[in-house]
């Protein structure tokens, strides 16, 4: 079994408040507590107790007292955020907890819980039946939404891998983001999703790239600027979009920073690429930044002998 004894002791302790119904100290709040407060210490707890955290381990005979667990830390919510479900609740259960000081053998002041002793008429043993029913049909119902939640999340991931597998990004990162959404801490959903949403950038990017290279071609300019725009919005890796875009840009509004930063990108993303050095090269020059371009002139001259534009770049400043 992968439980410490840790683990155990605390399964067992809140085993025990689930079956006491002790909802207070189950979600670690008071009877005063603000219901922003109840909803923080549930989403704590909830996080804490979910199935899946267990779910790679050996729990053995645990594992329905953590099935149980959860559901009762749901029923806890769900009673003590609805006003009228929480009259009932204090009256019939927190009321009946009374503290007392008493006076031990040494005459010192000891902190005592007692549950107060009450009749039973038969209306409220007939009401306590009935409250009952009613809890087994809300820990039925929990039960069930998290069962369909679980079924729905894997139908979904198994669209993604198919969907991915027959190489259909887009479509893949679409069902996993809903497997992963439904199941935010199945580790195996967010890695897919995360690989296919990769995946599916890169596809989308490469399409927008080909249709601002289409719109350059048909000299509608401005459309171009916001397509290689796009691209770049979805990290596309061709150092093309980025010289195209710095092109551009110089040639309708001109912007030297962005012209350079986008010149900057394409060499980093395409260093043995002597034509996007000298470009580069050619703003510095005109900038009055001679040592950079000098350097950048240089370097295209190092990936290309006798380069015929660095050559003439050099001369020139």
């Amino acid at each position: 079994m992968d439980l410490s004894a840790e683990e155990i002791a605390q399964i067992q302790k809140m085993h025990d408040l689930v079956n006491e119904r002790d909802f207070y100290q189950l979600l670690n709040v008071s009877q005063n507590s603000p219901i922003d407060d109840i909803k923080k210490s549930y989403y704590a707890t909830s996080r804490k107790w979910h199935p899946d955290r267990f779910f790679r381990k050996n729990t053995g005979s645990y594992a329905n007292m953590l099935e149980k667990i959860f559901i009762g830390i749901n029923q806890a919510f769900k009673i003590l955020t609805t006003t009228e479900e929480k009259i009932l609740f204090d009256k019939q259960y927190v009321s009946s907890v009374q503290t007392t000081f008493q006076k031990d053998s040494g005459g010192k002041t000891t902190f005592a819980r007692h549950r107060r002793k009450r009749s039973q008429p038969r209306k409220k043993q007939e009401e306590r039946k009935r409250h009952t029913g009613k809890k087994d049909k809300i820990l039925s119902k929990v039960k069930k939404d998290l069962e369909g939640k679980k079924q729905k999340a894997k139908t979904f991931f198994e669209l993604g891998k198919k969907q991915l597998s027959g190489e259909k990004p887009m479509e893949a990162a679409a069902s996993l983001h809903v497997a992963f959404k439904l199941q935010p801490e199945n580790k195996e959903y967010q890695t897919l999703y995360k690989k296919a949403r990769s995946i599916a950038r890169e596809e989308k990017a490469k399409t927008v790239f080909a249709q601002a290279e289409n719109a350059e071609n048909y000299q509608n300019y401005h459309d171009a600027i916001r397509l290689y725009k796009k691209a770049i919005e979805y990290d596309i890796d061709d150092a093309r979009a980025y010289a195209r875009l710095a092109y551009l840009i110089e040639k309708l509004d001109p912007d030297v920073r962005e012209t350079i930063r986008l010149m900057r990108i394409a060499v980093q993303k395409s260093s043995e690429n002597p034509e996007y050095r000298c470009i580069l090269a050619e703003i510095y020059a005109r900038e009055g930044m001679v040592r950079n371009a000098k350097r950048e002139f240089t370097e295209a001259l190092s990936l290309q002998k006798g380069y015929s534009r660095a050559k003439e770049g050099l001369r020139n400043l």
